[in-house]
């Protein structure tokens, strides 16, 4: 790579750069009670995304995305038997803040070993 090019790189917006492996589904992952929310969810498509952890130490990552009303509906899994089992769903009102978000949350959490499974890099 030429160092024009790095450079821009690593002064790039992430989300310029990166891009997520997502299955596209009529449904969330299992993972999820997204109905609990009480959420008009009949015929909205949902993006996924599934990390599970290779090594010990760290948890499985689950994510699923939605748009209702006007904003991008996320909820985040984290599982690690017997240590961890937490959902949370969080609401954006732009993709980006949402993919943003799932990036700085994968780096925080998941084996890096592993994010070659979920990451795209668009150099």
């Amino acid at each position: 790579m030429k160092f024009e090019d790095i450079e821009k790189v690593l002064h790039a917006k992430t989300t310029d750069i990166l891009g997520l492996k997502t299955v596209t589904s009529l449904s969330p992952l299992d993972h999820f009670d997204v109905y609990e929310y009480k959420l008009p969810l009949e015929g909205n498509i949902w993006v996924n995304i599934k990390v599970i952890s290779s090594k010990e130490g760290y948890p499985n990552l689950y994510f699923s995305m939605t748009f209702i009303d006007g904003k991008y509906h996320l909820w985040e899994g984290q599982y690690e038997k017997y240590i961890k089992n937490d959902t949370t769903h969080s609401k954006f009102d732009n993709i980006d803040d949402a993919f943003q978000y799932i990036i700085k949350e994968l780096q925080k959490h998941a084996n890096p070993n592993d994010l070659h499974t979920v990451l795209e890099y668009e150099v």
